[in-house]
Parts: C-alpha cells; sequence; structure tokens
C-alpha cells in the first residue's frame, strides 16, 4: 500500500529540525528558544494543513484572496 504522500515531506521536515538542534547543540551548547518554540509549532501547523485546507471555509477565503490579488 504505501506511504501516504505527506510522508516524505514530513520525514524531510523532521530531519531538518533535527539538524537544526543538533547545530544548536554544537554552537551554542544548548537548545536555543526559538528552536524549542518553532520546532512543535512546525509539526502542529503541518498536522493541520491537510484538515484544514480541505474545508469549504478555506476554500472560500482562498477564492476571495485569489479575485482580490486578481483585480
Amino acid at each position: 500500500m504505501g506511504f501516504p504522500p505527506a510522508a516524505g515531506a514530513l520525514t524531510g521536515l523532521g530531519i531538518l529540525v533535527l539538524l537544526l538542534i543538533v547545530y544548536d547543540l554544537v554552537s551554542l551548547r544548548r537548545i536555543h528558544r526559538s528552536t524549542m518554540w518553532a520546532a512543535p509549532l512546525t509539526f502542529v501547523v503541518n498536522a493541520l494543513a491537510v484538515p484544514i485546507g480541505m474545508t469549504q471555509a478555506w476554500h472560500s477565503f482562498a477564492a476571495m484572496v485569489k479575485h482580490a490579488v486578481e483585480s
């Protein structure tokens, strides 16, 4: 059956966040405060992107923005 399409993106994102944490530990000898906030927030935003993106409210908002930009 395989993995869902977002699995690759989530894996890549996880690797980048892990590299950022390693960089913080090597250069600062601690995890920077912004990394501690941004890492979980990044995963939460990605987890909510698909369910929110499939709603009619989001499609209406996107159509409104597209119309405003094209005008």
